[in-house]
């Protein structure tokens, strides 16, 4: 299994009344799938888009202990930047067995907004893997402000 993680400054939403719960919640996620998949000896990878640098040193699978720390250490490091989705699934294909689970977290609200064709770019490095035998799983993580958008009390600006 691998994970690809969103960890750009979209992430880091903070919330209306105060809460973090974007980014709390995708990191808790990860950190429950890498530690039961390691507990049941499966091995575990993680690949993480932030500040606009990919970070694959965690991305080639391992069932070690020191794999969840290295995970719980990136984990641990606050979202920022942009998530070069690019590189990102482009860097990591190369570095999966054959057939591998990939999980990406994400919001997916804004993927490399100064590229023409983003969405269409996203869908295509998604269906390469795909085609390459792997079985993907997108799980998009979404504040509830993003879902029922609470900024209609007069607090909303036009300019």
């Amino acid at each position: 299994m691998v994970l690809v993680v969103d960890a750009s400054a979209n992430m880091g939403y903070v919330a209306v009344d105060g809460a973090g719960r974007k980014w709390s919640s995708c990191v808790g996620f990860a950190a429950m799938l890498a530690a039961l998949a390691v507990r049941q000896g499966d091995r575990v990878g993680a690949a993480f888009g932030r500040g606009d640098a990919c970070s694959l040193a965690c991305a080639r699978p391992s069932g070690s202990r020191d794999r969840v720390r290295a995970l719980a250490h990136e984990l641990a490091q606050a979202p920022t930047g942009g998530c070069p989705w690019t590189p990102l699934l482009s860097g990591v294909g190369p570095l999966l067995p054959r057939r591998s689970l990939v999980i990406v977290l994400s919001d997916f609200l804004d993927p490399e907004p100064a590229r023409a064709g983003a969405d269409e770019w996203l869908s295509s490095a998604l269906a390469q893997l795909a085609a390459r035998g792997h079985e993907l799983l997108l799980v998009q993580v979404l504040d509830r402000d993003e879902l029922e958008f609470p900024w209609m009390d007069g607090r909303l600006r036009r300019f």
